[in-house]
């Protein structure tokens, strides 16, 4: 698996006409929906399986921040990056950008490694923890910042 020098996981995703709320831009839980398809899609390069078995964790907490309107149609960019793994838990902060660069949504989520036979956490794998520290560690050692720490300029009115 190959590490952006900036340790963000990055995938586009298309905005769909199912997505538009009455005031004609995506509804404001799709965000959400955006940054789950990207996680999946970090999720299967990380175990190196396409399977819904491979999905071993369950999200805790999630926040989300709104800074613009996401529009239709166009591609988002959903990305996110590992800021902390723990025993059981890792945290990631996301980010939601227009294909121009455009700052859309942002926030931050924590995983908690979980064992769905028996229904309860259990320590993140080995594996994955190496593969996850490595992402932590390129995301520690570059310069990009998390959408969230950045100014959020007023709305226009």
């Amino acid at each position: 698996m190959r590490i952006p020098a900036d340790g963000w996981f990055r995938a586009n995703v298309p905005v769909r006409f199912r997505d538009l709320d009455a005031m004609g831009h995506a509804h404001h839980t799709l965000p959400l929906i955006y940054l789950e398809e990207a996680r999946a899609a970090f999720w299967r390069v990380l175990k190196g399986d396409e399977s819904v078995a491979a999905i071993d964790y369950v999200m805790a907490e999630i926040t989300l921040r709104f800074h613009a309107r996401i529009r239709f149609p166009s591609i988002v960019i959903a990305g996110l990056v590992i800021r902390r793994v723990g025993t059981k838990s890792f945290s990631t902060d996301f980010e939601v950008r227009s294909a121009e660069g455009e700052l859309l949504a942002s926030g931050s989520a924590v995983q908690v490694a979980y064992d769905y036979a028996t229904e309860q956490s259990k320590p993140i794998d080995a594996a994955d923890r190496t593969v996850l520290d490595a992402w932590c560690a390129a995301a520690q050692n570059s310069m990009a910042r998390a959408a969230e720490t950045a100014p959020i300029s007023p709305p226009s009115t």
